[in-house]
């Protein structure tokens, strides 16, 4: 399955956004947060949280990311 491509920053244009996990990561687990953000102006977008599960960073991540796409088209 292909990556999501994130969309530039929806307040000041730039490309230099990035998909960035949060939270404590230990014992072999996944980040327990993900969210987008703007590198340039410094926006970030909705944070998802996750349960800790396996599959779950990787859902957390692609919602993030859908999130600030979805942003980007102006709804």
């Amino acid at each position: 399955m292909s990556e999501i491509k994130l969309k530039p920053c929806p307040f000041c244009g730039s490309t230099d956004v990035v998909s960035c996990p949060g939270g404590e990561r230990g014992g072999g687990r996944a980040w327990l947060m993900y969210y987008v953000a703007c590198n340039a102006c410094g926006c970030t977008g909705p944070i998802i949280k996750t349960r800790g599960r396996a599959g779950d960073a990787k859902a957390a991540r692609d919602a993030s990311i859908n999130l600030w796409n979805w942003s980007v088209n102006d709804h």
